[in-house]
This record gives C-alpha cells, sequence and structure tokens, in this order.
C-alpha cells in the first residue's frame, strides 16, 4: 500500500534556513574557521618565538667569532713570547757571568764611600783598583773581599786630590788602592 500526501506545508525562510543539516553544517564551518584562525595563531607565535631565538643566535654567533679572532690574536702573541723567551733562555744560558762580579755588586760588601775603577781577572787571579773616602773603609772592604772572594795580596795605596775646574777649583781628597785577589 502506498501512500500520497498531497498536502503541502509551507515552510517559512526561517524554517529553511533553521533546517538541523544546516545548522551543523554552520556551526562545523565555525569550528573549522575557529581551529584554524586558533592554528594559524600558534604558528605565528612560534614563527615570532623562532625569528627571537635565531637572533639571540646570530648574536652569539658573532660574539663567538670575536673571541675567536681575539683567541687567534692571543696565539700569535702567545707564540712571539715563546719565540722571545726561547732566546732570552737561549742568551742566558750561553751567558757566563763571573760570581765574583754578584759579591761586588752587593752592597753589604762594597761599603758607601767606596768605589771600583778597575777590574781584571787572569785565571784564578782577580786585580782590584778603586778609591775611598778613608782608610777605615779601605780595611773593611779589604775584609769583606778576603772573607768573601779568597786571600789578598795587597799591592799600595796612594793619597790623591781630586780637582773640579768648574766650581771655582773645589778639591776633594780620596785614597786610591790596588790590591790583587787569588781567589778559592
Amino acid at each position: 500500500m502506498l501512500r500520497f500526501n498531497f498536502l503541502e506545508k509551507k515552510e517559512t525562510i526561517v524554517e529553511k534556513i533553521l533546517k538541523p543539516d544546516v545548522i551543523l553544517a554552520v556551526l562545523l564551518g565555525l569550528a573549522l574557521a575557529g581551529g584554524l584562525s586558533w592554528y594559524t595563531g600558534q604558528l605565528k607565535m612560534q614563527e615570532s618565538e623562532l625569528k627571537q631565538e635565531s637572533l639571540k643566535l646570530d648574536k652569539e654567533l658573532a660574539r663567538l667569532k670575536r673571541i675567536q679572532q681575539e683567541e687567534k690574536r692571543l696565539v700569535k702573541i702567545r707564540e712571539a713570547l715563546k719565540k722571545k723567551l726561547g732566546v732570552i733562555s737561549e742568551l742566558e744560558k750561553k751567558r757566563h757571568v763571573p760570581e765574583y762580579l754578584y759579591f761586588f755588586a752587593s752592597r753589604k760588601n762594597v761599603p758607601y764611600g767606596v768605589w771600583l775603577t778597575g777590574l781584571k781577572q787572569n785565571g784564578k787571579n782577580l786585580f782590584i783598583e778603586g778609591g775611598a773616602y778613608n782608610l777605615n773603609l779601605v780595611s773593611a772592604f779589604l775584609k769583606n773581599v778576603e772573607q768573601g772572594l779568597g786571600e789578598v795580596k795587597f799591592r799600595q795605596t796612594s793619597y790623591e786630590e781630586y780637582k773640579i775646574k768648574d766650581s771655582a777649583n773645589k778639591s776633594y781628597h780620596y785614597y786610591k788602592f790596588q790590591f790583587t785577589v787569588e781567589m778559592k
């Protein structure tokens, strides 16, 4: 049995629009648009974060390059200093400074008021010439030399006068001495 409904019911425009299929399609369209909008917002946030991270990395890369340049410069300086130090140490090894020179360089061995004008070495003998303001300084110096270097063989002492021509002929008196030391 077939039934036919010949009564047509007139629907209003609102009823035509508010059908469940249309409402579901609109809701799905809005949800899809909202989801896409949220997703693009997330992508834009990630893009800005990545740009900031990229800027930070670029700054760090520039800093690293500066540090590497500074390191290269310092390595070159270190190599130059090593070469110079090598030359200095080689010269130091080749240079022989007699120990008696260190003795005469010390102020405790050469009293104030005593000065040396000549110093020669011949084997183990040392020939010394000098001057002093008084004889007590000469004897103190001779004692120091005998204790520090070896046996003193005294030659002579003379009383000398030194005149300065530029300053109204002032004169200074001093003792000139000579002696030989046989080193230990």
